[in-house]
């Protein structure tokens, strides 16, 4: 057993039953109170986030260290707003060329080993996808925040519009190297189990798309706020936050 699985899911005090009416109800109210409306930048959202605070930037390398090159890569956007921030990455040799350069990074799997200091705020962009055991990164989280800290996510929305049609074509072409999609409740159980809970939600807009791209994008957007289906549907990432569940008033 993983240390996240034994702590108690929140909604076992409802029910046993993680079917049972009055368990789906409570899932759903929890969700729908973090939900947040769509944010335009992912990364001028994360610096906000980051601003000021003690940072921890898990996956720093993004496959390869050339990424360092680009203006969106987003370690770079969190060092330059937060008062300190460090990035891990398991690609020791990629490690190595940005410490060459310059940047706060070392090798190491905080999954397997965390660290045994503490931050304000954990960003870990576009990594629990990859991840064989996403508790893990949980489990990990939970004891590097502060207690007034929160674990950030980005991740691949399994339900936009895009990747549902491709998959209803039988076209399967994100990355080979995703392991598992997750939404809200699926992000909200694992948190739930490490102590951690899903603070807020919101989707990501898809901006600066090549030519008739950017056009249908903005086509969709328009379409879905004016139907019953979700913001999220036109949302191809969503950010997630965390924060150290309260302890229970005896």
């Amino acid at each position: 057993m993983s240390e996240h699985e034994s702590v108690p899911s929140p909604w076992s005090d409802i029910s046993w039953d993680p079917n049972a009416p009055a368990v789906v109800s409570w899932r759903a109210r929890r969700l729908a109170v973090a939900h947040r409306e769509p944010v335009e930048s992912r990364l001028g959202y994360l610096r906000s986030l980051a601003t000021n605070r003690s940072v921890l930037d898990i996956g720093v390398v993004e496959h390869d260290a050339s990424n360092e090159q680009s203006g969106r890569w987003l370690h770079r956007q969190i060092s330059e707003v937060a008062a300190t921030c460090l990035g891990v990455d398991v690609l020791c040799g990629q490690v190595e060329v940005l410490r060459d350069r310059g940047y706060n990074v070392i090798c190491r799997d905080v999954m397997a080993e965390p660290l045994d200091q503490q931050f304000d705020v954990i960003i870990a962009g576009e990594l629990i996808e990859h991840l064989g055991s996403p508790g893990s990164l949980f489990d990990a989280a939970a004891g590097m925040l502060e207690p007034h800290g929160r674990l950030v996510l980005t991740t691949p929305n399994p339900y936009m519009l895009h990747r549902v049609w491709k998959r209803l074509r039988g076209r399967f072409q994100d990355s080979v190297d995703h392991a598992v999609l997750l939404d809200a409740g699926n992000l909200a159980e694992l948190a739930g189990r490490s102590g951690l809970q899903l603070e807020s939600w919101r989707g990501i807009l898809l901006k600066d798309l090549p030519g008739w791209r950017n056009k249908v994008a903005s086509a969709a957007r328009a379409l879905m706020r004016a139907t019953v289906f979700a913001d999220e549907i036109a949302c191809d990432s969503i950010i997630y936050e965390f924060v150290p569940t309260p302890p229970v008033d005896l």
